[in-house]
């Protein structure tokens, strides 16, 4: 009777370990979820409310929710690290102090950190990065972004690169760059419309206009097969779905992208560029106003 008493408790205690298991599970992952949520909304509106002082805390926290390195082959390259290298640039004479912190973070993270020292440009990082071990990265030629001449063949993770730039400073530089990809429109606003830029259509043989189908090359004019001018759209197609998208979603919720949307809407010289941006904010303030009657 004593073994079955035992056997039966041993079973007991089993379930209800199941059972708190089973029910601490989803908390446990809500609980993250709302942290990275939490992390991501200071990420997004850091330069309303710097907060240097917290940089160290906060990136800890980043590291504890999976926010510095993420292992999987799709993962976006230096995520984070635009963000975290304008905090640094902006704040130099932290920077080895913070770097130093941050010093038992795991070895992947760290490298994440550094990178970020290094897209920061300044003197402190560049001679702490020496003084630990990092001279290649010290002396690498600065990030593609980041660098003198400005560069137009851009991945859709560069735009991510530039809003993190923005978060972290406000400026307007960055967001300038993503508008400048707008000249790439295979076509203008549709009139009467609240549409961002569609897929463009397969063109039937023939039917390319003479200004997209005739280009210099070596001093010729040359032309483009109907099939290269649709894969060249299609291409362009991939940055500027998530640039125009990117533009309108924070223009609906920022009111400093509004502002600079519309500071470059109203001075812009080139009517392609200055179109969608009239459409944008367009969309932005449309929404803007029905959230408001609410």
């Amino acid at each position: 009777m004593a073994m079955r008493t035992t056997q039966s408790n041993q079973r007991l205690l089993l379930i209800s370990a199941i059972l708190f298991t089973i029910a601490v599970l989803p908390t446990a992952a809500d609980e993250l979820k709302t942290k990275r949520a939490e992390l991501g909304q200071w990420i997004m509106t850091y330069y309303l409310h710097p907060e240097p002082e917290q940089f160290v805390e906060r990136v800890r926290s980043m590291s504890k929710v999976g926010m510095l390195h993420d292992p999987s082959p799709t993962a976006r390259p230096d995520a984070n690290v635009m963000f975290l290298g304008k905090i640094m640039a902006a704040n130099p004479t932290k920077i080895s102090e913070w770097l130093d912190a941050l010093s038992s973070l795991p070895v992947e993270e760290k490298v994440v950190v550094n990178r970020a020292a290094w897209y920061s440009g300044t003197a402190e990082a560049n001679a702490w990065l020496q003084e630990h071990g990092e001279v290649a990265l010290a002396k690498s030629p600065r990030p593609t972004l980041l660098a003198e001449r400005q560069v137009m063949n851009m991945q859709p993770y560069h735009l991510d690169e530039l809003w993190e730039w923005f978060f972290a400073t406000g400026e307007a530089k960055p967001v300038g760059r993503i508008v400048s990809l707008f000249s790439l429109a295979h076509e203008p606003p549709r009139k009467d419309t609240s549409d961002l830029l569609a897929p463009p259509k397969k063109p039937i043989a023939g039917s390319a206009s003479k200004a997209d189908r005739q280009r210099p090359k070596n001093g010729q004019i040359s032309k483009m097969s109907d099939e290269s001018l649709y894969r060249l759209r299609i291409k362009n197609y991939r940055l500027l779905k998530p640039a125009m998208w990117s533009c309108t979603s924070l223009a609906i919720q920022q009111n400093r992208v509004l502002e600079i949307l519309k500071n470059m809407e109203s001075d812009h010289y080139h009517t392609g560029i200055k179109a969608w941006l009239g459409q944008i904010i367009k969309i932005a303030e449309d929404v803007r106003a029905k959230k408001t009657k609410r």
